[in-house]
């Protein structure tokens, strides 16, 4: 069965080859690990988790495994995916921000906003600025070369 990190934005699973970890039966733990999933998803309770929720491993530290499991790992003895956590470990790593979006405020969607308008006029400036320019140019009493006359050569 795959299981999926129940994180905000985390899209991590089993399947992907990170280790998910089930939630603690400790209370005061568990209390923290809600917490903790609770920063990117509002909705999230304790009377959510169940048998099937997990927490990958990108959201914890190196210190949070088993120190001899941690040494392995990066020794390559050891696979990540069965390195176990410490029995009061807490996830505390908002990992991959662009897979854990952290919710936008007001101000940053009004300042996208701004910028998008600033870039609009300034692009609107720089037409009627190189339509000036090409007005401008002296042609003196020669024509403008026709589209005709070229129709014998193609590039």
């Amino acid at each position: 069965m795959v299981f999926y990190c129940i994180c905000g934005g985390c899209n991590n699973s089993s399947k992907s080859g990170h280790r998910v970890h089930c939630f603690p039966k400790d209370k005061g733990i568990l209390r923290s690990w809600v917490q903790f999933v609770k920063f990117r998803r509002a909705d999230f309770s304790a009377s959510s988790v169940t048998a099937y929720s997990r927490i990958c491993s990108a959201h914890f530290k190196e210190e949070d495994y088993h120190s001899g499991d941690a040494k392995m790992v990066s020794l390559g003895l050891k696979s990540k995916r069965t390195a176990k956590l410490i029995p009061t470990a807490v996830p505390s790593v908002h990992a991959n921000h662009s897979a854990c979006p952290v919710p936008r405020s007001r101000d940053t969607v009004g300042r996208k906003r701004e910028i998008a308008t600033m870039l609009t006029d300034a692009s609107q400036q720089e037409t009627v600025h190189s339509v000036d320019t090409v007005e401008s140019v002296d042609t003196g009493d020669q024509p403008l070369p026709s589209s005709t006359s070229d129709a014998g050569t193609q590039c």
